[in-house]
């Protein structure tokens, strides 16, 4: 696409890319929002306690199966309105065959 969007957590947008997205019904331009977010797990502040993650801000994921793997440098997201789970990008699943529902551990 000739684009270079930074890896940036979701919904921080300052200084992004700029991106026009077309569809069938037109187009939209926008002048910054482009961004690949960051690999994440939701979760609330009683599960960092539950789970012994205070005072942390990332971790590692452990994956099974065939391609199994370590992935690194994932954002622990607090929210009182969060679901607990794990956001990847299409790469990264894709490099580890990870489909919805596959279960990883945490490291």
């Amino acid at each position: 696409l000739g684009i270079e969007p930074p890896v940036r957590d979701s919904g921080d947008l300052e200084g992004s890319c700029p991106i026009t997205l077309v569809g069938p019904n037109g187009e939209v331009n926008l002048d910054k929002g482009c961004i690949i977010a960051t690999r994440h797990i939701h979760i609330t502040p009683s599960q960092m306690m539950e789970y012994g993650f205070e005072g942390k801000t990332e971790v590692s994921i452990k994956l099974f199966g065939e391609k199994g793997g370590i992935i690194d440098h994932v954002h622990l997201k607090v929210s009182e309105q969060s679901y607990f789970e794990l956001h990847l990008d299409t790469d990264d699943a894709n490099a580890h065959l990870i489909k919805e529902g596959d279960i990883g551990e945490i490291l």
